[in-house]
């Protein structure tokens, strides 16, 4: 399971950087699901900048709130192993269930895996 979400969470960044080409570094930023997303694996991962679960946290949490499936299912995930969080299954199930919810076929082939 570790080693899909770690694949998972570097296409992300690799999807990101090609379409981020002109930028020269990450910023806070972002105003998409899958923005934050990307901020967030990016965070999770140490990729472009210092890793930081904490920071993690806060960009799948706002990719959640934007409805992005990924964000939410990697949230889950953050909250069951208690990365960046306090460990906690009930929000964990929350997020994952959120996830499912939102309908988003590859994030519930990750879920698979869990």
């Amino acid at each position: 399971m570790k080693n899909f979400i770690k694949t998972t969470l570097t296409i992300l960044i690799l999807a990101s950087t090609l379409s981020t080409a002109n930028a020269k570094s990450i910023t806070d930023e972002c105003n998409t699901g899958l923005e934050c997303a990307v901020l967030g694996a990016a965070y999770f991962e140490g990729t472009g900048v210092k890793q930081d679960y904490v920071k993690a946290v806060k960009f799948f949490q706002k990719a959640c709130d934007l409805d992005n499936g990924l964000g939410c299912a990697v949230l889950g995930t953050m909250y069951e192993k208690g990365k960046g969080v306090k460990q906690d299954d009930l929000k964990a199930v929350k997020f994952y269930q959120k996830a499912c919810d939102l309908n988003d076929g590859g994030v519930v082939l990750i879920l698979g895996y869990v």
